[in-house]
């Protein structure tokens, strides 16, 4: 019988081959209490002259990319004002999604929502949530009290896209 994904307690990057990565600064508009690996993120608009970065909101329409285990902690660990924190800006890793979200299946458009958690693309609603930023690849155990999904993170922002 064949196993699917296994998360390891302290890992949220799946795969390296294609995968791009950058450092950046907690910003002091973070919400702390919910920045924990595989929250998206974003530059912090309030503050974007100096790279720090804070969780994605509803339908954001520019997200950085997915937040990163600290070195030496765990995936349940929280990030700080002022922690430098790793972003996966493309590549397969896993994404949170929101505790309400619909079932999510293999392919599914992913766009952000709440707290810079991840939910299943609205039928017929493409564009007005946002454009999705991952895709889902697999879903982990369902039964799980956080719903975790193991996605490819496109990297597509509009800020390296615009003319």
């Amino acid at each position: 019988m064949v196993q699917g994904y296994v998360q390891p307690a302290n890992q949220i990057l799946a795969d390296l081959e294609g995968a791009v990565f950058h450092e950046y600064e907690i910003g002091t508009h973070a919400n702390v209490a919910v920045l924990i690996p595989g929250i998206i993120v974003k530059i912090d608009t309030v503050d974007a002259t100096n790279y720090q970065i804070m969780e994605a909101g509803i339908e954001e329409d520019d997200p950085l990319g997915v937040l990163d285990v600290e070195s030496g902690e765990l995936c349940t660990h929280a990030y700080s004002v002022g922690d430098v924190a790793r972003v996966i800006e493309r590549g397969k890793c896993l994404v949170r999604l929101e505790s309400g979200s619909a079932a999510v299946a293999p392919g599914n458009p992913l766009v952000c929502a709440a707290d810079g958690r991840m939910i299943l693309q609205a039928t017929g609603l493409l564009g007005e949530q946002g454009a999705p930023p991952a895709y889902a690849l697999e879903i982990m155990d369902p039964a799980l009290a956080e719903k975790l999904c193991l996605a490819f993170f496109t990297g597509q922002r509009e800020a390296d896209t615009a003319v």
